[in-house]
C-alpha cells in the first residue's frame, strides 16, 4: 500500500489517508482503502480501526482532475469500487472511527457518514 498508511496502536489499526496534498480519491486510494479494512476486518488482533488525514484536511473527495483522464471502463470500475467502499465502510463489523482532521467535503464526507463514531478536530 502506497497511498494508506498503517499503524498499530494495541488493538486498533490506524489508517491515515496518505495522499499529498488533500488526500483526493482516485482509484488505486479506493482499492487500497477497501483492501486495508478487508485485512482488518480478517485480523482477529484489529478491534476496530481508526481512519485519519493529513492536519488540516481529512480528504478533499473525488480527484476530478484524475478523473477526467478515465475513458468509460475506467471510470466504471470507479465507480463500481466507490461505491462498494461506501457500503464495505457502512457493514464494517468491527468498531469504525473517522478523526476528521480538517475539510472533508464531498467524497471525503461519504466515508465520514459510514463511520460509526466522528471525531472533528478543532481550529484550522
Amino acid at each position: 500500500m502506497t497511498l494508506i498508511r498503517k499503524e498499530s496502536k494495541g488493538t486498533y489499526l490506524i489508517l491515515l489517508l496518505n495522499r499529498p496534498k488533500v488526500n483526493a480519491l482516485t482509484l488505486q486510494m479506493v482499492e487500497e482503502l477497501r483492501d486495508a479494512f478487508k485485512e482488518a476486518e480478517a485480523d482477529d488482533g484489529v478491534q476496530g480501526v481508526i481512519l485519519t488525514g493529513f492536519p488540516g484536511i481529512f480528504s478533499a473527495g473525488l480527484d476530478l482532475i484524475e478523473l477526467y483522464d478515465y475513458d468509460r471502463e475506467k471510470m466504471r470500475v470507479f465507480f463500481k469500487a466507490f461505491g462498494l467502499m461506501h457500503i464495505e465502510l457502512a457493514e464494517f463489523s468491527k468498531p469504525f472511527i473517522c478523526a476528521l482532521t480538517g475539510h472533508s467535503p464531498a467524497g471525503g464526507t461519504v466515508i465520514a457518514v459510514a463511520a460509526d463514531y466522528r471525531i472533528m478536530a478543532e481550529g484550522e
